[in-house]
C-alpha cells in the first residue's frame, strides 16, 4: 500500500494515512487554518456542503464569517457522528453537493483538521458527551484511557451497580457507573450476549440511552482502561 506520514508525536511515533491529500483538503495539503473554528461554541450550528463520501464518513466544506472576514475549511463527519442510529452506508444518508447542518466537534490547530457532528443538541447527546469528558479519564502511554483501577475490588465482590446507558451499538451497550464507595465513575461495555439470558437481536430494543440499568462488572483491564459487565444473574 502507499501511505504518507500525517503526524509525528512528541514521543517519536509516526501516524500514517492512506488517504490522498486531495481528499483531506482540496488544495492538496492537510494543513489548514482552523483557528476561527476553535472559538465557536459546540452548540452553534453551521451550514456545510458535502464534497466527498467515504465508507467511514463524509467530508464537507464549511464557511464562517467573523469580523467581516469569511473563512472556509474542510472537515470530516465520521459515520458515528451522522446519526444516533447505526449508519451502514454513508451514501444513504447524504449526497454530494448536499447542504447539511453540523456543529464543530474538534478543531486541531496543530494539524489543521476539523471534525464535525450532526448529532442534535438534546439530553441524550449531553449525557454521552459528559461521559467522555469526565476528569478520571487520563493519559496512558499516549492513549487516552479510563482509570479503572478502583473498580477491581467491585469486580471481585460481584456487587451489582446501578448505571446509566450512554450508548448502544449492534454488539452491545456502554453503561456509566459510579464506584459504590469512592468518588469515581467509569464506562462499562455490556456485550449483547451479556444483556439478557436469551438471544438479543438488537441492543437498542432492550435498553435506551439515559435508562438506568443494573450491571455487575465481570472484567477490569487497568492497562487499556476497559471494563466489561453483565446484566444477567450469575449461574448458581
Amino acid at each position: 500500500v502507499t501511505c504518507w506520514v500525517s503526524e509525528i508525536t512528541e514521543t517519536g511515533k509516526l501516524a500514517l494515512s492512506m488517504l490522498p491529500l486531495s481528499v483531506l483538503h482540496p488544495g492538496g495539503t492537510p494543513k489548514q487554518d482552523v483557528s476561527v473554528f476553535r472559538d465557536l461554541s459546540h452548540k452553534e450550528w453551521l451550514t456545510a456542503v458535502v464534497t466527498s463520501i467515504e465508507i467511514f464518513g463524509f467530508f464537507a466544506d464549511v464557511s464562517v464569517t467573523k469580523d467581516g472576514k469569511t473563512s472556509v475549511a474542510h472537515g470530516l463527519v465520521h459515520c458515528s457522528e451522522i446519526s444516533k442510529k447505526w449508519v451502514s452506508d454513508v451514501a444513504d444518508e447524504v449526497k454530494l453537493g448536499q447542504e447539511v447542518k453540523v456543529r464543530v466537534r474538534k478543531a486541531d490547530g496543530e494539524t489543521g483538521r476539523l471534525n464535525f457532528t450532526m448529532w442534535p443538541l438534546d439530553p441524550e447527546a449531553e449525557i454521552m458527551k459528559s461521559a467522555l469528558t469526565r476528569p478520571e479519564v487520563r493519559k496512558y502511554k499516549d492513549t487516552t484511557v479510563q482509570d479503572v483501577s478502583a473498580f477491581r475490588d467491585v469486580q471481585q465482590s460481584g456487587q451489582w451497580l446501578t448505571g446509566t446507558v450512554m450508548r448502544t451499538a449492534s454488539f452491545g451497550a456502554w453503561v456509566s457507573v459510579w464506584h459504590p464507595i469512592r468518588d469515581v465513575s467509569g464506562n462499562v461495555l455490556v456485550h449483547v450476549t451479556a444483556m439478557r439470558d436469551y438471544f438479543v437481536e438488537d441492543p437498542a430494543q432492550e435498553v435506551e440511552i439515559g435508562q438506568e440499568v443494573r450491571v455487575r462488572i465481570t472484567s477490569v483491564d487497568v492497562r487499556t482502561g476497559r471494563m466489561r459487565g453483565s446484566m444477567v444473574e450469575p449461574l448458581a
